[in-house]
């Protein structure tokens, strides 16, 4: 039995299909819309010499990845700032600078400070005298205080604040300079004049010393050596320590004294009343010098002589009706009596009532 074999048709050779993402690319909105709704691609988008989409195939379009719109990253909202924020963060920002300037100012103004002294030659010694009045000492710091930013806070009166204090600053150091050479010109002033008035005194006492040596030749021999031994104040050296405060007052009182060579023979004739001196309080120490100076000063003592015998004629009649005749016994009574008054004034009435008598 024969079977006839059907030969198979030809399979239609594959037709070459337009690429979906190349054709969806090329489409409208509205070509989009109708591809959706319907499944048909016009025909403008068909290359040559491809058919049409056959009803309700779906052409490829697994490889036209559609781009989505990625959604924009939406940065975090700053705080809302009104006008009076601002203001404090300005104002803060002010502040901060302003500090800084002025610390830079204080570290320029210290560093300035540092190199002066080392330039400046080193002061010389303080003289051993008392510092006299000066402005600088007689003004507490109280009433001169540095200037600081508190008083310059006035916005109205210092429109710029740390320019009004270095200024006042700068004036406020020149004063305490001035004051402080006007202190060094007093002293050295006042150490002059004492300096003069030490050689002025030396100088007299000298002249006074040499004159009783001239009289006296054994004078210097004759004095004992706790005299001698005296010293004043100003013959103490700088630094030296005060051990015989007495002693230094009596040198000085010596040399000051016009007969300051005359004490100096006394204590050495009584050296005890020296040093009992030395142990009596400064007061008490300086009258008894100035009594010894009175007892050397003061005169000798003279006796009266005979009082001068007159040879005048009794007085004449006074103005009255009876003259007034003086006794005539009186001057002589008084005479032997070495009544030198009532001699005297019984010889002027016997005088006076001689004249009135011619």
């Amino acid at each position: 039995m024969s079977v006839d074999v059907v030969p198979a048709a030809p399979s239609p050779a594959p037709v070459s299909e337009p690429s979906g993402s190349t054709v969806l690319a090329g489409l409208t909105p509205d070509q989009l819309q109708t591809w959706r709704s319907t499944g048909d691609l016009p025909d403008s988008t068909l290359p040559d010499g491809s058919s049409p989409a056959a009803p309700g195939a779906i052409p490829d379009v697994a490889q036209a990845p559609v781009s989505e719109p990625k959604p924009a990253v939406s940065e975090p909202a700053k705080p809302h700032r009104n006008a009076e924020s601002r203001k404090a963060e300005l104002a803060a920002d002010i502040q901060a600078d302003l500090a800084t300037r002025a610390r830079i100012r204080q570290d320029i103004a210290a560093e300035t400070e540092r190199l002066e002294a080392l330039r400046r030659p080193p002061a010389p010694p303080a003289p051993d005298v008392p510092a006299g009045p000066s402005p600088a000492a007689g003004s507490a710091p109280a009433d001169d205080p540095e200037p600081k930013m508190e008083d310059f806070e006035d916005a109205s009166k210092y429109p710029d604040p740390y320019i009004a204090l270095v200024n006042a600053q700068a004036r406020w150091a020149a004063r305490q300079e001035w004051k402080a050479q006007e202190s060094l010109r007093l002293q050295a002033a006042q150490l002059d004049r004492v300096q003069t008035a030490i050689r002025t005194r030396d100088t007299a006492f000298q002249e006074r010393l040499n004159a009783v040596r001239s009289a006296d030749p054994e004078f210097a021999a004759s004095l004992s050596p706790e005299v001698q031994a005296l010293r004043p104040f100003s013959a103490l050296r700088p630094g030296e320590p005060i051990t015989d405060p007495a002693g230094h007052a009596i040198a000085d009182a010596i040399l000051e004294s016009s007969v300051g060579p005359q004490l100096m023979r006394h204590f050495s004739q009584h050296t005890e009343e020296l040093a009992r001196l030395r142990t009596v309080p400064p007061a008490a120490l300086f009258r008894a010098i100035g009594r010894l100076e009175a007892q050397i000063d003061a005169p000798s003592a003279t006796p009266a002589g005979p009082p001068p015998v007159t040879h005048a004629p009794a007085p004449g009649t006074t103005l009255g009706s009876r003259p007034v005749q003086p006794p005539a016994d009186a001057a002589a009574d008084a005479e032997q009596r070495g009544d030198f008054i009532a001699y005297k004034d019984a010889a002027n009435r016997a005088e006076l009532a001689r004249l009135k008598g011619r």
